[in-house]
């Protein structure tokens, strides 16, 4: 009986499908993670990522990239939200009857240090038929104070049709344990459907101009992606 061994050119168009396999799973864990911040992957940073294929509301972890050695970040889901296709939709609140707004409370535990200042990039995948993004809100886990909104990108298209990307910064004068970051339904009124979040926190806040290296990005980005 004869032995038939692949010949070179099959081994290597096997090689290069493996590689694109794997470069392909890649990008679909990585999915809308499009505007990560220059400092990523530095030292004193965290990484977390969810998406969201069910409707579980209560304590869900992280489901995508989790770079935290702090522990494990959650959120919660309440109010006037629902679920459907991967999507949460937050929609206001109601009278009749009484429903606070729908709410995405994300808790990430961190490092205290008080004498640094705290760096946090919340980058949200979202559709609305307003174009609006959820209200988003940066606050320590204990005391008072919310953190201030530094820099807002321009909106990318997402990797699902009709879907946008958009990542804000925000900062504290100290570096808290933990803190919430709370997504809700647009200021400008309407509803909103949240498909992914990925944030990234560092503590101490890099020196670099971080804006300016995103807005770069961003531009970058809107000329490779056509519109859809």
């Amino acid at each position: 009986m004869s032995r038939h061994f692949p010949t070179p050119l099959v081994v290597r168009l096997i090689k290069l499908a493996f590689v694109l396999a794997v470069l392909l799973a890649a990008r679909v864990a990585a999915a809308d993670d499009l505007l990560p911040p220059p400092w990523r992957g530095q030292a004193s940073t965290t990484r977390q990522q969810w998406t969201f294929p069910n409707d579980n509301k209560n304590n869900v972890p992280p489901n995508g990239f989790n770079a935290n050695p702090n522990g494990n970040a959650s959120v919660f889901i309440s109010g006037n939200a629902s679920w459907a296709g991967g999507e949460w939709t937050l929609n206001p609140g109601t009278t009749n009857p009484p429903q606070d707004p729908g709410e995405m409370l994300f808790l990430v535990p961190n490092m205290r240090d008080a004498d640094h200042a705290k760096l946090v990039r919340v980058q949200v995948t979202f559709r609305s038929a307003s174009g609006n993004p959820p209200d988003t809100t940066v606050s320590p886990s204990t005391g008072t104070g919310n953190f201030t909104p530094t820099f807002t990108s321009g909106g990318v298209p997402g990797t699902s049709p009709g879907t946008i990307v958009q990542a804000q910064d925000f900062t504290f004068p100290t570096c808290p344990a933990s803190e919430f970051i709370r997504l809700r339904p647009p200021t400008a009124g309407g509803s909103v459907n949240v498909r992914q979040v990925v944030f990234d926190t560092i503590c101490p806040e890099p020196t670099v101009g971080t804006a300016a290296l995103t807005a770069a990005v961003v531009l970058m980005r809107r000329r490779r992606i056509p519109p859809r």
